[in-house]
């Protein structure tokens, strides 16, 4: 019994500062127009930086950089 209300106190404490550590990200899904796709692809990237150590490759999508680039065509960029 003596060691419930220190504990209570220092697992308070550890709550608070897990939820001020996530504040930014909280912020970054608010302001997303689609956060399940939003979080869906933050969970996929860092799978994939965990699977390669914090070095994955680059991996270049040929037909979206077509597409970007007729798009930046019309721009007249």
């Amino acid at each position: 019994m003596i060691d419930f209300w220190p504990n209570v106190a220092r697992l308070s404490i550890l709550a608070l500062e897990g939820r001020a550590s996530i504040r930014d990200q909280e912020q970054l899904l608010s302001e997303s127009t689609d956060s399940y796709e939003f979080i869906k692809n933050a969970y996929f990237q860092n799978m994939n930086y965990r699977l390669y150590d914090g070095n994955p490759p680059i991996v270049i999508d040929e037909d979206k950089e077509a597409e970007i680039e007729a798009l930046l065509e019309q721009l007249d960029y």
